[in-house]
């Protein structure tokens, strides 16, 4: 935790702070953000008796929530007194308008920072210390044993092989960069890939003539020479940050630069343009392939493919690689920087080595010349028509809405950006202060503290862009913009990356600094208390407060199990002008929902919206109170159905909303609001309609409706017994955004998952994306989440989690509708895997220590009257009595009470319970009721169905919580087992399914089978070994039946991911069939060509380890599992522990199938790979050239096999330096290829490779044939 909270400290600008100093911050964030922020309204109105010296009592349960909508009945700006500016620079003025200084929350600069630094993960790779030793204890013992000396054999420490030097250019226009500049250094250092990391400053000379290097910090500091930053031993990586348009980079001053740094280190640029834009810089980089021999190697000694279009100077050019701030270009050159020794495409800047040398930094212009007059500022229409034709239609849009603030610094527009174009980029941010319409305002700043630089439109430029963006006035741009970026930052205030604003709305007291600009958004009373001050009170005398009679007041009474529908009347009706209260009726003893509706009636300009259902008031509805009657003749209360349980005795007509589209629904909805009735006129709202539509927020759909992206299994039976909890649930949402739902006691069957389930149906209408994680297994949380992202359509099909998890990172965080739940989640680092953004996260554990990272609604048994309404839900004819008894008896735990309700259909109540009592009375120790209920039902379905009763062991035995695809099964012809062949009969497969769920072990749903894992837990403790192969066997037939044949396609075969889940967490020793097997083994070479190569890994040591034991070194199946495991040991950089898997299955298939059999062959192969890769070039060439000796003898010359071997041969004679032997096996085996195979064909362009290499290496003793 203490790690946590130092990595957000140093995120919000705090570097290790001392212990005085992290108890002033923990005492403050304590004070300032401590408890639920207080919402404005909970503040009473004026009341109808205003003489009266009494206030009215405050209302309770009144506190609203974000999607209710909150507070007051106004956009998420309008009418509040205080609100966000610029911090103007300059020091006060008498006549200045004061604020509060305060931190806004800040969009991150590079916001894939977390992907970006996982992308330089190859960089740390640890080398053996040179000056550092720690004890080798192995090697220590195994002396003292053999050799019987007790001496302590020292081994080298781990250490990092490189030092990182940054070189930051500060040219003028870097002032755009100094947070992504930042954000990238924190980046590095948090990776610690670097045994130091060194900053240097590199700006222009003040005459023009050069460039002058400095230490950072570089202020009051001279000017040191450029080779001061190179390090003597060569192990350095120099890293330049620059958006090289800086004048430098427009003469031949930084190029000379470079040059001499690459002759005597690694030098690389990171642009911080993105790619489209790198013609606006200076520097003009040109596509390669790049090798490195190792790392820190300077950029001399790399090797240098350069494109066939592209004329090679006489003497050849010295490349320095430029790469882009995104994920995937950072992967190819932290690993080509790392050294994996291959051609890696890439730009780079190509540096004449043979340039002009002198005095590093002689400008292109000489000294003596008069410098050019700077060209005349384009007028506003010609400098709108340049960035319209060259910049993308979202960057416009920006710029409009940008050209709403006078003036405007880069937070302010990342916030506008991210509130008004969520899903754009850094891109499009760029083009806009790029574009040539903004300037850099007078710096009026006193220079005691770093300012944030300040840009403004032209006057003319401003105007025009209004004028053409919109088509009403500059307060009307404003106001839309201002309400969006409000609502974006609302659930957002307290985070710690933040910049410096200014709070009008405060006390003059703390009004200390100046203000610039107009204000772009104003925070709620909720977000006021949250920076830190108080909310807006009369007391404060702050000119501008708003003031007159009260508004229209709409009051929505219901019961929790229709909040949803409550949820969606109040954003119609916050929407259509009216302020909104949420009132949740509560059927308790000695609680009157008619007084309680009078009471709220006495607000002045209050109408209230009782919503019936069959849950409302309560299941006495015939005998509803005569007063609700009265009051809804009154006009004061409109009553509104929700369904179809039929109306309520109350002599009113009644609107029913059942049965309605989203459009009619609201049209009648709000008419019933506004209508007159009785003696009550026209009820009209007290502000302009549809200022959350303008806001951009369509508001929640209607309640049932299914979201566009969704995952979820069956509802299954009536809820019953939570609204409590559940309520809990949708409150802690709605203020926090994470909650856990965590069991009180260790078992499970309480329920989580089940109020999960509900919660995302009932309130599915709130979400636009809904998906649902299974996380008991961290490993394949990235996988689920990869699914998501294509679901979305922010990822294609088949793309790796590590290419798709950034994307979906990226798009949540720019959406707020969406739900995720991470389900039975057994370990609290999942917190890990759950993405930022405005969206909502509820997570399902019995682990308590989850509750110190997320906020949680705790889960008990439940009440004696929950437990009985259950029982009673499934069983009507159950007596009151026997439902207590059984209650009683089975501890109130809900899965031991729906697995009772199911049983009692084949038995009594007398029976269940005495099978019950036997039982627990048999076995030793305490037995918790709902083990015995699960061990009687398996039972009872023992005696019924054999088959059932094998299919649910066989299920037992699958660990994954998804549903399994039984309806995939096809077994073969030739399969004579029971159930088999009950499998293989549609008829007597829905009878096995029929009879699952009649004694409640299993939910059947379209053709699939889910166990509880409790259930799993005790089927697999009850089977004897005899007993669990049989089940083993079921389970080799069910996913052998299932497994698709040919490759797998998800979009053909909607079965596959849920069948894949199963195949990755079955234990191995539970495959004791070939097929099985087979499948195992596919699954994971599908995964691996998914690039998730992580979750392959560790399967394959699994079923490596599993086989071994099990099956024995020499099976077929356990070598071909471990020669998988070599290639993606190879691939993950493990080149001894390959080589030595390699080697070992080699030597077996040799013994055991002979030299010449093609297994062996694929063996050798491989072999010869690792041995190439670890360097030993000689043994890699003997055997390779064995191999094609042995595959000429046995499949001919021409066979595609031979081929590809010969062409490995080749490589493999280039690597000893055999060129010219190497040459004439490469061409003969591309004459072959392109006569067999054809010239597009992967090992025709592969062979054509490794000649073009050859013949380029060996062009100076002999001209290529034409």
């Amino acid at each position: 935790m203490i790690t946590h909270l130092l990595d957000l400290l140093r995120e919000g600008g705090v570097e290790d702070p001392g212990p005085e100093e992290l108890a002033d911050i923990l005492w403050l964030a304590q004070h300032l953000v401590g408890g639920e922020p207080p919402d404005a309204g909970d503040a009473p109105g004026p009341t109808a008796h205003a003489s009266s010296a009494q206030p009215p009592e405050p209302m309770e349960d009144r506190t609203p929530r974000p999607q209710e909508p909150p507070e007051s009945t106004a956009g998420p700006g309008a009418g509040r007194p205080s609100s966000l500016h610029i911090r103007g620079t300059h020091r006060p003025a008498p006549a200045d308008r004061l604020a509060a200084p305060v931190h806004v929350p800040a969009e991150a600069a590079l916001p894939h920072g977390l992907a970006l630094t996982r992308a330089l993960r190859a960089l740390t790779r640890k080398v053996p210390s040179r000056t550092a030793f720690e004890l080798d204890e192995e090697a220590t013992v195994t002396r003292l044993v053999d050799e019987d000396i007790m001496v302590p054999v020292l081994r080298p420490e781990p250490a990092r092989r490189l030092g990182l030097t940054l070189v930051v250019d500060t040219s003028p226009s870097m002032a755009l960069w100094h947070h992504e500049v930042r954000e990238l250094h924190q980046g590095l250092a948090r990776l610690g890939a670097f045994r130091d990391i060194r900053r240097w400053n590199l700006s222009p000379a003040p005459d023009g003539s050069g460039v002058e290097v400095r230490p950072h910090p570089s202020v009051g500091r001279p000017a040191r020479h450029h080779r001061e930053i190179l390090d003597p031993t060569g192990n350095q990586l120099i890293v330049v940050l620059s958006d090289t348009v800086g004048s430098i980079w427009h003469d031949a001053t930084a190029e000379r630069l470079l040059l001499d740094w690459a002759r005597r280190s690694h030098v690389s640029v990171m642009h911080l343009l993105p790619t489209s834009l790198w013609n606006r810089g200076g520097a003009s980089p040109t596509p390669v392939s790049l090798r490195i021999p190792q790392p820190g190697a300077p950029n001399t000694r790399w090797g240098l493919t350069l494109p066939r279009r592209f004329v090679p100077r006489r003497r050849p050019a010295l490349a320095v690689p430029v790469v882009e701030l995104e994920p995937g270009p950072l992967r190819g050159w932290a690993q080509m920087t790392a050294g994996n020794g291959r051609w890696t495409p890439t730009a780079a800047l190509l540096l004449p080595q043979h340039a002009t040398r002198g005095r590093l930094g002689a400008g292109s212009p000489p000294r003596s010349a008069a410098p050019l007059p700077p060209p005349a500022p384009p007028g506003a229409d010609e400098a709108i028509l340049r960035f319209r034709r060259s910049s993308s239609p979202r960057s416009w849009h920006l710029a409009g809405l940008l050209s709403a603030f006078p003036t405007v610094t880069l937070p302010v527009a990342r916030l506008v950006q991210q509130a008004m174009l969520p899903g754009s980029s850094r891109s499009e941010l760029a083009e806009v202060f790029l574009g040539g319409m903004l300037r850099r305002a007078e710096d009026t700043s006193d220079g005691t503290e770093h300012t944030e630089p300040l840009f403004e439109f032209t006057p003319d430029v401003r105007d025009a862009l209004l004028n053409a963006q919109y088509h009403s006035d500059v307060q009307q741009a404003l106001a839309l913009v201002r309400d969006q970026v409000s609502a974006y930052l609302e659930p957002r205030w307290g985070h710690p990356r933040a910049f410096d604003a200014a709070l009008t709305g405060v006390g003059r007291k703390r009004a200390t600094v100046p203000v610039t600009g107009e204000a772009f958004a104003a925070p709620s009373a909720a977000g006021v208390t949250r920076l830190g001050h108080d909310p807006f009170s009369a007391s404060d005398e702050v000119p501008g407060a708003r003031g007159g009679s009260a508004p229209a007041r709409v009051l929505i009474s219901h019961v929790g199990a229709d909040r949803a529908w409550a949820e969606w009347a109040a954003w119609h009706v916050h929407d259509a002008g009216y302020e909104v209260v949420l009132d949740e009726w509560q059927r308790e003893p000695g609680r009157d929902l008619v007084g309680r509706l009078w009471h709220e009636l006495q607000w002045s300009g209050t109408r209230v919206v009782a919503l019936f259902s069959q849950h409302y008031p309560g299941p006495d509805r015939p005998l509803l109170p005569e007063g609700l009657s009265r009051l809804a003749l009154s006009g004061d209360v409109v009553p509104i159905l929700l369904d179809a349980s039929g109306p309520p005795p109350i002599a009113r007509p009644l609107t029913t909303l059942s049965d309605l589209d989203e459009w009619e629904a609201r049209r009648t909805l709000l008419g019933a609001v506004r209508s007159p009735f009785g003696d009550r006129a026209e009820f009209l709202p007290g502000a302009e309609p549809g200022r959350l539509r303008r806001a951009g927020d369509s508001g929640p759909k209607l309640p049932g409706t299914r979201p566009r992206v969704w995952n979820l299994r069956r509802r299954g039976s009536e809820f019953t017994g939570r609204e409590g909890e559940l309520a809990d649930v949708r409150k802690r949402l709605a203020h926090e955004g994470r909650v856990a739902v965590i069991a009180l006691h260790g078992h499970g069957g309480v329920g989580k998952s089940r109020l999960a389930v509900e919660y995302a149906y009932r309130f599915s209408g709130e979400y636009d994306v809904v998906w649902w994680v299974a996380a008991e297994d961290l490993d394949r949380i990235p996988g689920q989440l990869a699914q998501l992202a294509e679901a979305m359509g922010v990822a294609r099909a088949g793309t790796s989690a590590e290419v798709a998890l950034p994307a979906l990172s990226a798009e949540l965080r720019s959406r707020p509708r969406w739900l995720l739940v991470f389900d039975t989640a057994g370990d609290p680092a999942v917190v890990t895997h759950i993405p930022d953004g405005p969206g909502h996260v509820l997570v399902t554990s019995r682990d308590p220590d989850l509750r110190l990272s997320i906020p949680a609604v705790s889960l008990d048994v439940l009440s004696l009257t929950a437990s009985v309404a259950l029982l009673r839900s499934r069983r009507p004819e159950l007596s009151a009595t026997n439902a207590v008894r059984l209650a009683e008896s089975l501890g109130h735990l809900p899965l031991a009470l729906e697995m009772a309700g199911a049983l009692l259909s084949t038995m009594s109540v007398d029976t269940f319970l005495t099978g019950l009592a036997r039982s627990v009375a048999g076995l030793p120790g305490w037995t918790p009721p709902v083990v015995a209920v699960i061990r009687e039902s398996v039972l009872h379905l023992r005696r019924q169905d054999r088959e059932a009763a094998d299919l649910l062991d066989a299920c037992a035995l699958l660990p994954a919580s998804e549903p399994f695809p039984l309806h995939a099964c096809v077994p073969a012809q030739h399969d004579r087992s029971p159930l088999g062949q009950a499998l293989a009969d549609p008829r007597a497969r829905n009878r096995l399914l029929k009879k699952v769920s009649e004694v409640g072990l299993a939910r059947v749903s379209d053709g699939t089978l889910q166990l509880h894992q409790l259930t799993k837990a005790v089927l697999r403790d009850d089977l004897s070994t005899q007993d669990r192969r049989r089940a083993a066997g079921h389970v080799g037939l069910l996913l052998a039946s299932a497994f698709p044949n040919g490759v797998p396609d998800p979009a053909a075969r909607s079965h596959w991911p849920a069948l894949l889940t199963h195949l990755l967490t079955v234990d191995p020793r539970d495959l004791i069939t070939s097929a099985v097997r087979h499948a195992a083994g596919e699954g994971c070479r599908y995964l691996y060509e998914r690039g998730e190569t992580e979750n392959v890994l560790r399967r394959l040591r699994e079923l490596d380890q599993g086989w071994t034991v099990s099956l024995g070194p020499d099976h077929p199946d356990t070598l071909r599992v471990a020669a998988h495991l070599s290639v993606v040991l190879a691939e993950e950089g493990s080149l001894e522990e390959s080589r030595a898997l390699a080697e070992d299955t080699y030597q077996r298939r040799c013994r055991l199938l002979g030299e010449d059999h093609p297994d062996t062959l694929r063996a050798a192969t491989h072999l010869a790979d690792r041995l190439a890769r670890l360097g030993q070039y000689d043994r890699a060439l003997r055997l390779t050239k064995d191999t094609y000796r042995r595959r000429r003898r046995a499949l001919g010359d021409d066979h595609p096999d031979t081929l590809r071997t010969a062409s490995v041969l080749a490589k493999r004679l280039t690597g000893t330096l055999r060129l010219r032997e190497a040459r004439v096996v490469a061409e003969d085996t591309y004459g072959r290829q392109r006569r067999l195979l054809g010239a597009e064909h992967p090992d025709t362009l592969r062979t054509e490779s490794v000649l073009a290499a050859l013949r380029d290496r060996t062009a100076e003793d002999d001209q290529p044939k034409v």
